[in-house]
């Protein structure tokens, strides 16, 4: 079985041939660009496939499993995507039908991105060996996912929890989602671009300030975590989370100031697997949705 992965961001859509132990074969990548709505930019992820498929040799004959991870809410059970806010005004929108009839017998799944990327940062990356896992990705928005036991973590109708909008001040900046201050206002890529472009101040020292912000908003959103998760091992990764290294130390501090009661003890480290977390994730349960 030939597994494809596809993960569609804000910004970025990239694509790949995954190996069944998790092994990224091929890969391309294209900007979402949403605003040219649903069809366009579906149609852009299908010649995605057929480019990594051609690159990577595999077999026509094999039967196809295609995982799609997409950012904001999404029914697993109908493949139905509701997110206007990062998919440029979009109604609710069917994403796997058309990728069933580009495919004519494919298995094709749906799943949040953040899930999908704490699968994938699970079964390879710094998640591996853990029982209770969290991977937090900053970038266009804030995505948390959750995997237990080798499973994702979800909602009492199989709905993706949305712990990037947990509340950290609520005298905080305005976010699409109605609350003032939650995290992804605060802290994601788009935040940390928006507070640099509304500075006159563009030096380095300015660009450190703004990350050290960053990293104390999302130190603190750790901590509510910890006090609710308890896991064994977290990791960040996305566009932002890249300078991770950047913003280790106030996430550090923080998780230390909350210490004594709430169990921040537990080791917060770079993602292992980068951007791609999230397509090699969505691949690997299509795998397991092919045989189930």
């Amino acid at each position: 079985m030939t597994l494809i992965g596809i993960d569609v961001g804000g910004t970025n859509s990239r694509v790949g041939v995954v190996s069944s132990e998790g092994r990224l074969l091929a890969r391309a990548a294209a900007p979402t660009d949403a605003a040219r709505g649903s069809a366009a930019t579906i149609e852009t992820w299908l010649d995605l496939i057929r480019r990594v498929l051609d690159e990577s040799h595999a077999n026509s004959s094999d039967p196809l499993a295609i995982g799609i991870a997409i950012s904001g809410p999404v029914d697993i059970n109908t493949g139905i995507v509701t997110n206007p806010y990062t998919l440029g005004g979009w109604p609710p929108t069917d994403i796997v039908s058309p990728f069933r009839a580009a495919f004519p017998g494919a298995v094709v799944i749906a799943e949040n991105d953040a899930n999908a990327a704490a699968v994938g940062e699970w079964r390879i990356g710094t998640g591996r060996g853990t029982n209770r896992f969290v991977l937090v990705t900053l970038g266009t928005g804030v995505g948390v996912g959750f995997v237990v036991n080798g499973k994702i973590q979800r909602g009492r109708n199989g709905d993706h929890g949305e712990a990037g909008h947990l509340v950290l001040d609520p005298s905080g900046p305005p976010c699409y989602c109605g609350a003032n201050g939650c995290w992804e206002v605060l802290a994601s890529g788009t935040a940390l671009s928006k507070h640099l472009k509304n500075s006159s101040d563009m030096d380095s020292d300015h660009h450190l300030c703004a990350i050290e912000q960053a990293a104390h908003w999302t130190g603190l959103a750790l901590v509510n975590l910890c006090a609710v998760f308890s896991p064994d091992a977290i990791a960040i990764g996305g566009g932002a989370g890249a300078q991770f290294n950047l913003m280790e130390k106030k996430i550090a501090e923080m998780m230390q100031r909350h210490r004594r009661l709430v169990p921040t003890d537990v080791p917060v480290l770079a993602a292992q697997t980068g951007d791609d977390a999230g397509l090699i994730g969505a691949a690997l349960l299509a795998q397991v949705a092919s045989i189930s």
